[in-house]
């Protein structure tokens, strides 16, 4: 039972990392629009919808602005709420742009994706 308990575990883990992949690469495909000369803080577009996205800051500075409506289709996508998904993105974006030794160990296998998700969760202010 134990052996089993700890495949699972293992197995958990491994998931939970591509999961975090997952939400940097879907990041990165619905990034804010700001290649026409403006500050990514104040430019304002028109998303497919018509309404209109600022992109919003999710991790710490030199990580990528994420268009505001991915956040809610992500959230929404993985079962979690909207705040709860735009903390876990940017919590993802944090890892992959600003810890890239912890973000190799995530994705290597050799640190449990919940305790580097903590570590972002207290880095994307800094």
């Amino acid at each position: 039972m134990l052996a089993a308990a700890r495949t699972s575990r293992r197995t958990a883990d491994r998931e939970e990392a591509n999961l975090l992949t997952l939400a940097v690469q879907w990041a990165l495909m619905h990034p804010a629009d700001t290649d026409r000369g403006q500050d990514a803080a104040t430019y304002t577009w028109r998303s497919w919808a018509g309404v209109e996205d600022t992109g919003l800051a999710l991790a710490g500075d030199g990580a990528p602005r994420v268009a505001e409506y991915a956040v809610a289709e992500f959230a929404a996508a993985v079962g979690l709420g909207t705040g709860a998904g735009k903390a876990y993105l940017g919590q993802a974006l944090e890892l992959a742009y600003r810890l890239p030794k912890t973000w190799a160990r995530v994705t290597g296998g050799e640190l449990s994706a919940w305790r580097a998700r903590r570590v972002a969760e207290q880095t994307i202010a800094l």
